[in-house]
């Protein structure tokens, strides 16, 4: 009666009754949890929880006779859902689309039991799995109606916006493509000249041949037109990057220079047109080791010939019947393997890159010379790997470019027989002094080399220089060119980057960059039937990174 639980009252110090140490009687309702109540309001025994009734999620509720009620708890992960749960994945991890209470989580779309849970594509976020989301589901602009990237496109940002590469194929064959080689125009359009030949076996000599056949293709207001500019028979030698170049001149004329390999008429060829008509002028040499366009705009060629009888290496310059000098000047006791290259640049200097390869592959030198005014040939800077005891090294090829503002640069690939395989550059400064510069590992590509040769994939590879003089190196990042091409070039800091272009199964032939930053590519790619092959031209924005 007094609202007490039942017991004895103690009594106080001043022997009155102490109700103040008396429990209170435990009433339900009363806002105290207290006797032998288990919960009152929202409060509960210690012990008590959704757990305890075999559940992971939710809580317990307490009803108005103070009795546990656990309609509220659940369990998440089971895959079955319960009217607390919006999803069930049979799992409790976050960022799948079901969360780890079981609560569909934004921009996912879940459904079934056990639910499945996918990336809501459309809405212009990217989330899971997603590679792009341009907030809409249409295919051919770059990110699918499944949010994937379309081949040749690349998306940044969300919503995403979307870039895509195509190529136009220019010509088809089921000869191949061996080289090609491009500039533009005073109008800024691609001028491309590209070779091709056939092979067939003499039948006065049974040796093998080649038919070989040299096109220029421009584009035209409805396409490409192609024409050919010559054909000719030769040993079955395939054209090299070395053998082939073009430019325009100061008076915009497209001219060609080319080799015809032991041609009984002349193996340096000559063609420039004018007025829509090619003339050809022809002079003939022993062998040609490289050929440079004049980098100042002059109708002239800088060429590194043998002239006849393995005479060493010799420099010329101008056209045929009117080379700037009577007799080729002697420039070094070379020879081919040592792979003569040479560069001009817009200063009106002249270089030449040469390696020498060590006794049993234990070294190997890279040279870079420079001729004088007095037309000598001066060395400016020199480089030589060594082998560790035991090893060896080999130099697969170097590439000399000439950078727009007259500095100058050398690609070398070379590898070690420890599984090193190294893509270097070396790069001669305002201050003419020489620095030596990593570009790229290329250890995982197939090589290895020996005492009396060596062994390795072949990567095809072009250069070219970029506006504001920065040099670029191209090839397939891939040994199986499955993966497209990788574009590395040097930035404003001197740090090496790279651009990606997805052509898969491709080759690299010739690349040039405009004053826009615009990439200009030719390429030679399978055809759509067996043994065919398509030479393609891709225009790449400055934007694609």
């Amino acid at each position: 009666e007094l609202g007490y639980a039942p017991g004895s009252v103690p009594c106080a110090a001043d022997c009155n009754f102490a109700y103040d140490q008396c429990p209170s009687l435990a009433t339900c309702g009363d806002g105290v949890l207290n006797g032998d109540e288990i919960c009152e309001g929202d409060e509960f025994d210690a012990d008590l929880s959704c757990a305890s009734f075999d559940h992971n999620r939710g809580e317990l509720l307490c009803s108005l006779e103070c009795s546990v009620d656990f309609a509220g708890c659940y369990t998440c992960g089971d895959g079955q859902i319960s009217t607390a749960e919006t999803c069930d994945d049979r799992n409790i991890l976050d960022d799948d689309g079901c969360s780890t209470d079981c609560q569909s989580e934004p921009y996912w779309r879940c459904a079934g039991e056990p639910s499945v849970c996918s990336p809501i594509c459309g809405d212009g976020v990217i989330i899971g799995n997603e590679a792009c989301d341009d907030k809409n589901t249409l295919n051919d602009d770059g990110c699918d109606r499944q949010c994937e990237l379309e081949t040749g496109c690349q998306c940044n940002g969300m919503p995403s916006t979307c870039v895509c590469l195509t190529a136009i194929t220019i010509a088809t064959n089921y000869d191949g493509y061996d080289t090609a080689a491009i500039t533009l125009d005073a109008d800024g359009e691609p001028q491309i000249v590209y070779s091709y030949a056939e092979d067939f076996t003499d039948p006065d000599t049974g040796y093998s041949r080649q038919h070989s056949y040299l096109y220029h293709a421009e584009p035209t207001g409805s396409g490409w037109s192609s024409n050919q500019l010559e054909t000719w028979d030769q040993t079955k030698t395939t054209m090299r990057q070395e053998d082939l170049a073009v430019s325009i001149s100061a008076s915009d004329e497209l001219q060609v220079a080319y080799q015809r390999v032991r041609h009984a008429e002349g193996s340096f060829a000559h063609a420039v047109r004018q007025n829509g008509v090619w003339q050809h002028r022809y002079e003939q040499f022993k062998y040609i080791y490289d050929i440079a366009a004049d980098a100042t705009g002059a109708a002239a060629w800088h060429l590194m010939v043998d002239p006849g009888n393995y005479s060493g290496l010799h420099y010329l310059a101008g056209l045929p019947e009117a080379w700037d000098k009577d007799d080729t000047e002697f420039v070094d006791t070379i020879y081919s393997n040592d792979r003569p290259r040479i560069a001009h640049t817009v200063s009106n200097q002249m270089f030449l890159v040469t390696e020498h390869q060590g006794s049993k592959n234990a070294s190997y030198e890279v040279t870079v010379q420079q001729r004088t005014n007095e037309g000598s040939w001066e060395q400016a800077f020199t480089r030589t790997e060594t082998a560790p005891e035991g090893s060896c090294v080999y130099p697969v090829t170097h590439k000399l470019v000439a950078l727009t503002n007259g500095d100058l640069g050398v690609f070398q690939l070379g590898f070690e027989n420890n599984g090193e395989q190294w893509l270097r550059y070396y790069h001669r400064g305002d201050d003419t002094t020489w620095s030596v510069e990593a570009v790229d590992d290329l250890s995982d590509y197939d090589h290895s080399c020996y005492s009396s040769g060596a062994s390795y994939s072949n990567i095809p590879m072009i250069t070219t220089v970029g506006p504001e003089g920065r040099p670029h190196i191209l090839y397939s990042s891939a040994w199986s060119n499955s993966l497209g091409f990788e574009d590395h070039y040097r930035d404003h800091d001197g740090q090496w980057q790279v651009r990606q272009f997805p052509f898969a199964n491709s080759t690299p032939l010739a690349m040039v960059i405009d004053s826009q930053g615009v990439t200009h590519l030719v390429f030679r790619a399978p055809g759509f039937n067996y043994g065919q092959s398509r030479l393609r031209y891709a225009n790449i924005g400055a934007n694609w990174k």
